[in-house]
């Protein structure tokens, strides 16, 4: 069931249904966050989910990046890296925006400290 509502997010997102899509990947995300909290199905592999997750949240910080709504993809991305420190476009698309933003002594110093301290 969980990988079946990101797969249908992929769809909606190849299909041009952003809006959709975004709806998908949160439903997959709420579902997620109830297995991981013990309240889903017995035996699941909390690891595997945790990094399924993290690609859930960067899709869906992209679609809101596409949409300009950048504090909410930022939140997107920063929780991705909660799931997944090793999830590199995280870190990337996170950047683009601080770069988008004028931020960008935010870009480098950001992703210096935080790979300092997952290193």
């Amino acid at each position: 069931m969980s990988t079946s509502l990101f797969e249908e997010a992929k769809t909606l997102v190849t299909a041009g249904n952003d809006a959709q899509a975004i709806n998908k990947y949160t439903e997959f995300i709420v579902y997620c966050h109830r297995l991981l909290d013990g309240d889903g199905v017995a035996g699941t592999n909390g690891a595997n989910l945790k990094e399924i997750l993290a690609l859930a949240y960067n899709n869906r910080g992209h679609l809101k990046y596409l949409s300009v709504e950048f504090d909410d993809a930022i939140d997107d991305y920063t929780k991705a890296l909660e799931c997944n420190q090793q999830l590199a476009v995280a870190f990337y698309n996170r950047g683009q925006i601080h770069y988008r933003l004028g931020k960008k002594w935010r870009v480098g110093f950001v992703v210096y400290v935080e790979y300092a301290y997952t290193a």
